[in-house]
């Protein structure tokens, strides 16, 4: 077998060949280092690595306007805060990074160690950011952190007026309360939105049911402070009551509005409206004598009083002295058949509308009876939330009419949170009779 010698030609062009191919690689090796460097250094310096993921980003919403009382104390009110998102993908150590930020701003650190490990995305860190807990954040050093503004709602009254006031999701959406009635006039407005309570009025209020509370050592308790003849409400509490500045309350603690989300048999002060009922269908004189000496038997059944009243008493003293007996009787002369329209005119046959969005409605029998009607004329056997009550109450003592309001939320309703003006002030009222000829007739105030 013949053999090829190599050339000296060949010997000098081999490792030329090669030397050019590692340059080569070299180059691109370097290259896509370059690449790779600038890259972070754009994450880094710049946080555009989170770009890909901006169109998962929250957007701002609007700052809602201030509420106000009466006399422009504040109630509530928007502050900025930051709002913190990170991209874990450029995280070194997803977990080191998990532990430090919860601790900074107080998020859930197994949260975020389940949403870092996957390594993409754009994940919320926290909400609602202080400028301390900002500061926090950025010495810490990590890179792929961004703060988007937002705002967070403080409530600098904290539980006083909460029920009435209600709160607002993190997304800054009223959720209960004025701030979900009230929502399209508060979000986005930049003048304060003035209700009609008063703060001075709302403590004392709040001061005096929870001492009632205390002596009674009630499970729960309420209270209204109405202008009968505007139809303002000055203040409205509930107990158990909350932090609306917490998204976690208490166990002890209660969202629930008891003097609008629910209904009771109010009992004797229900009797208001039988009397008003007879001196306005003149069933009845004030100095009548009525026989309260005996339980009133109707049909099967027997009405009592809680004590011997005597055997006699006038009309007026049956109202003063809160006789079932006698009441019984005043509301059977007008009969059911006026009754129940009366009280539908009141108003208290049907959810109050007001400004405040939960409103319980009405209890009350299909069947309406004579032995119904006798119940109902001493508030047993219809259920109704006591800011209803307070609405028709305020209607029979400011004269017997209610102030028509509320327009520009569409509907009509004597009740209101928002500060209605009196009579002469340069504002024409309206006005609807409630109980005189019982029947609605829209025109000047009662005398």
């Amino acid at each position: 077998m013949e053999a090829r010698a190599m050339s000296p030609t060949s010997r000098v062009e081999a490792p030329s060949l090669v030397r050019s191919r590692i340059g080569i690689a070299a180059g691109l090796c370097a290259a896509a280092f370059s690449v790779i460097a600038a890259r972070l250094v754009e994450v880094m310096v710049f946080g555009a690595g989170l770009a890909a993921s901006l169109d998962a980003a929250p957007s701002v919403n609007p700052m809602r306007a201030d509420l106000v009382d009466r006399n422009g104390a504040l109630i509530a009110r928007d502050l900025p805060v930051s709002d913190l998102y990170a991209f874990p993908g450029v995280f070194w150590d997803t977990k080191e990074a998990a532990r430090e930020l919860a601790k900074a701003t107080r998020a859930d650190e197994a949260r975020l160690n389940a949403a870092f490990e996957p390594k993409r995305g754009y994940v919320m860190v926290q909400r609602g950011l202080t400028p301390d807990m900002r500061d926090a954040v950025m010495s810490l050093g990590f890179p792929g952190l961004t703060f988007e503004k937002a705002y967070k709602r403080y409530y600098p009254s904290g539980r006083i007026v909460a029920h009435a006031v209600g709160q607002v999701d993190p997304d800054d959406n009223g959720i209960s309360g004025l701030e979900l009635g009230l929502n399209e006039v508060v979000r986005g407005g930049s003048d304060p939105v003035q209700l009609s309570l008063d703060m001075r009025v709302q403590y004392v209020l709040e001061h005096e049911i929870e001492e009632a509370a205390h002596e009674f050592q009630t499970k729960a308790s309420g209270g209204i402070v109405l202008n009968v003849h505007t139809g303002e409400v000055l203040a409205l509490a509930s107990l158990p009551d909350y932090e609306p500045n917490l998204r976690t309350h208490a166990t002890s603690d209660s969202t629930r509005n008891r003097m609008t989300q629910d209904v009771y048999e109010l009992g004797s002060i229900f009797k208001i409206f039988a009397f008003a009922e007879a001196v306005e269908e003149k069933t009845i004189r004030l100095d009548e004598y009525l026989d309260v000496g005996h339980p009133y038997r109707l049909g099967r059944y027997l009405i009592h009083d809680f004590e011997r009243l005597g055997p006699y008493l006038p009309a007026s003293m049956v109202f003063a002295e809160s006789s079932n007996i006698g009441t019984a009787q005043i509301a059977l002369r007008s009969g059911p058949a006026r009754q129940r329209p009366f009280l539908e005119n009141l108003g208290l046959l049907q959810p109050l509308k007001t400004e405040l969005p939960e409103v319980a409605a009405p209890l009350f029998p299909r069947r309406w009876g004579e032995v119904e009607g006798a119940t109902i004329a001493y508030g047993q056997g219809i259920s109704v939330n006591p800011l209803g009550f307070a609405a028709a109450a305020a209607s029979v003592v400011n004269g017997g009419t209610a102030k028509l309001t509320g327009m520009e939320f569409g509907y009509q309703q004597f009740l209101s949170f928002l500060p209605r003006p009196l009579d002469g002030l340069g504002v024409e009222a309206s006005y609807t009779r409630v109980w005189q000829d019982s029947s609605f007739t829209t025109g000047t105030p009662a005398p």
